[in-house]
């Protein structure tokens, strides 16, 4: 590859694939080469396959998001460069891509003729991070502190597209964050479901990914995570569809709402008296 040498690098490669079927860091490099050939719908499915073979694969966390976002994938790319940052939280490009990607589109081609396509992403109107500064140190004023001003556009769309969440739920799962980010999750997967659908536990697009969750990189122990944290819900949430799936591979969801009546909340919240819940 150092010496440009493409089709010999490819044919290397292929034989050490064929040998060794399973080594995310040799399908990372196909994916590379692929790249370096502007095959990028070839050098995203490459990358995926790297990442999905090797979670802490940085590298191809990193490649993955360049490919996705020269693709035009924006959420894609987004979830890949928040694999990178969650890892190296100082990774100067991860904050950089991940900046240009939630305030501006991305960069696409047609043919010959490129296109350049700027959009305001309207999640915030602003914001000011202090991503580099000693997290033991407070702030020396106002100045200092970080800062995100929601956009008018996304109060409308909030709005206009409620999702019914249960308010007596939240403040129970107030200390166990990990749970909370499953309910809320659930309240809205389950909403808008229109029947019995399921979701992959782990993968590029997996519920783990999904809820933030990728530090369970061994599927035993996130299915073993999802399940406590399943119990949890369906005591505050009888009716709750939700189910891991007999192969242990998926999460079962169903058409429901989460939203409690006042006669089911009052015997919730008897029940959780004596049965605090702590942080997961």
């Amino acid at each position: 590859m150092q010496s440009g040498d493409l089709d010999k690098a490819s044919r290397l490669l292929l034989d050490a694939i064929a040998h060794s079927p399973n080594d995310g860091g040799l399908v990372n490099l196909r994916g590379i080469l692929h790249a370096k050939r502007n095959e990028l719908a070839e050098a995203q499915v490459d990358f995926e396959s790297a990442v999905r073979l090797n979670p802490a694969l940085t590298p191809a966390w990193r490649n993955l998001g360049r490919a996705c976002r020269q693709t035009g994938n924006v959420p894609c790319a987004i979830q890949a460069w928040q694999h990178v940052q969650r890892g190296k939280p100082a990774d100067s490009e991860a904050h950089e891509s991940l900046a240009l990607l939630f305030f501006f589109g991305t960069d696409t081609s047609t043919g010959r003729a490129k296109v350049v396509q700027r959009s305001r992403f309207n999640f915030f109107r602003e914001a000011q991070i202090w991503y580099s500064r000693d997290l033991d140190q407070c702030p020396l004023s106002e100045q200092f502190e970080n800062l995100i001003v929601l956009s008018d556009e996304f109060y409308r769309e909030i709005s206009a597209h409620a999702i019914p969440a249960d308010l007596e739920a939240v403040k129970v799962l107030a200390g166990a964050p990990a749970v909370l980010d499953l309910f809320m999750w659930l309240s809205y997967r389950c909403f808008l479901a229109k029947g019995q659908e399921a979701i992959p536990l782990l993968g590029t697009f997996g519920l783990a990914g999904q809820i933030g969750s990728i530090e369970y990189a061994r599927p035993r122990r996130f299915r073993e995570k999802l399940d406590q944290w399943l119990h949890i819900i369906h005591g505050l949430w009888p009716e709750c569809p939700a189910r891991i799936s007999s192969d242990g591979e998926s999460l079962i969801v169903d058409r429901a709402n989460a939203v409690l009546t006042e006669q089911k909340i009052g015997r919730q919240g008897e029940n959780q008296k004596n049965d605090p819940i702590v942080a997961a």
